[in-house]
């Protein structure tokens, strides 16, 4: 699998997280980018022996994002997304398939 683009949204909060992949995914549709790459991380790992910090280890841009890339505004963007394979970040990472934009302007020769 070829990446074109990646987005590393680490360090973000969510709102932040979102208007960061609201750009990248414009931006690679416009420029005919296919393949896309979105780093979450894999959410909190620290003293994992609280029964607090389990159940908010799953990291809150690793759960959003899935949720992000089903809504209306982006469908319209994305043919696909999946949880990356390990060797791009595994659950801590997704792939985004992008459409062509049919608005591209072609030149005929």
């Amino acid at each position: 699998l070829l990446i074109n683009d990646t987005l590393d949204l680490h360090g973000l909060n969510k709102d932040e997280a979102y208007k960061k992949l609201s750009k990248f995914v414009d931006k690679n549709y416009y420029s005919g980018n296919r393949y896309l790459l979105v780093i979450t991380g894999k959410g909190n790992r620290g003293d994992l022996n609280s029964s607090e910090q389990k159940k908010s280890s799953i990291g809150i841009l690793r759960k959003s994002l899935p949720i992000w890339l089903d809504d209306e505004k982006f469908k319209k963007k994305i043919i696909s997304h999946k949880e990356a394979f390990s060797r791009h970040g595994g659950r801590g990472a997704r792939y985004i398939i992008i459409r062509k934009n049919k608005k591209e302007k072609t030149i005929i020769k």
